[in-house]
């Protein structure tokens, strides 16, 4: 894919003022980025960015959902943020913009999880096999390098 030097990022109050300003300016900057996190209920957004982007198809969408603890302005959980990209990928987002801070996050919580299945485990079972113990290991270094 390729991407045109600037891309215009597209916040409003409401979806009909960001595809407003969408209609207006994507002729002359076909690379666009709907800031979800400025709309109070970001999936109910995507069906009519779906359309545009259907009746726009030269467009180059980006679907960004940014997280008010790491400078936007969507107050759900990591969950719930994670579905609104998913959901704007499906509407026609070729690009979803997920930050570092929630990526690392989603990371540690992944290898946190596996830790405890794997310690679980080994409490029932009386130890752990040598492959597990080694996997354990080895999400511990991945925990020190995320943080």
């Amino acid at each position: 894919m390729r991407l045109p030097k600037v891309c215009l990022a597209l916040s409003g109050e409401t979806i009909d003022d960001m595809l407003a300003t969408a209609e207006s300016m994507a002729r002359d900057n076909p690379f666009l980025e709907f800031r979800l996190d400025y709309l109070k209920q970001p999936q109910a957004a995507l069906p009519k960015i779906h359309r545009f982007l259907e009746t726009h198809q030269y467009v180059t969408a980006i679907g960004t959902c940014r997280r008010a603890e790491n400078g936007g302005k969507f107050k759900g959980s990591m969950a719930s943020q994670l579905e609104v990209l998913t959901r704007a990928h499906a509407a026609g987002c070729q690009i979803v913009d997920l930050e570092i801070e929630s990526a690392l996050k989603s990371k540690r919580d992944a290898i946190a999880r596996r830790a405890v299945q794997l310690l679980d485990r080994g409490r029932v079972e009386e130890g752990l096999e040598a492959a597990e113990e080694a996997e354990l290991w080895a999400l511990e270094a991945m925990v020190l390098e995320t943080q």
